[in-house]
């Protein structure tokens, strides 16, 4: 929670982009994992989809908060 009168504001739209890409990324991974056989190369696929989504969203949200963080209005 922001001190009154430091809110940074909304997302800019690239963040609020790549948070998107993220999400959807790795919702779409997570409900392939219930269709694909282990061991299968779909499986490994998905698996490395879900990991790429997670690791983007792992990395864009500290960059993003300490972004807002130093940015003065």
């Amino acid at each position: 929670m922001s001190r009154p009168g430091t809110d940074p504001g909304p997302l800019s739209p690239v963040a609020r982009g790549v948070i998107s890409v993220a999400s959807f990324v790795v919702a779409g991974s997570l409900l392939m994992l219930l269709f694909v056989h282990p061991g299968t190369a779909e499986f490994v696929i998905t698996v490395t989809t879900l990991c790429i989504g997670l690791g983007m969203g792992l990395i864009a949200v500290p960059v993003i908060r300490s972004h807002r963080r130093n940015t003065f209005h």
